[in-house]
């Protein structure tokens, strides 16, 4: 984990929090992939939890500049997640948040598959 070198491996020492994080990214992803239909199904309803909140998360994260004091709920969290997956999403060492990602990925469903361009968007730099 201290490979990736990001604001994320101070909380990733704890396991409860490392669920949580996987959880939060897992959701992320559903969001952006969300967001990204709703581009050509505007009325499409998502009934997945969190999926709306996130979505306006992801939104914010377009034009946020306040970093690690705004005071969005889930930006910076959000934020940090998503830095740390771009980092590590092409290494090939064990990470135990990307790797529940990257699982889905690599399905074979293509309902479930997730594109490898999901966060393209959104560059942080910290």
């Amino acid at each position: 984990m201290a490979a990736c070198n990001d604001p994320l491996s101070q909380v990733l020492t704890n396991p409860e929090n490392v669920k949580r994080v996987q959880q939060q990214l897992v959701l992320l992803a559903h969001a952006e992939m969300c967001r990204r239909k709703r581009g050509s199904y505007p009325n499409m309803k998502c009934c997945t939890p969190y999926c709306p909140l996130l979505i306006e998360v992801l939104t914010h994260l377009n034009s946020c500049m306040v970093g690690t004091s705004c005071s969005t709920p889930h930006c910076y969290s959000s934020r940090s997640i998503i830095t740390h997956y771009q980092r590590c999403k092409n290494r090939t060492v064990h990470c135990p948040v990307c790797d529940t990602l990257k699982t889905l990925q690599n399905s074979e469903s293509s309902e479930r598959s997730i594109p490898e361009d999901l966060f393209e968007p959104y560059f942080f730099a910290f």
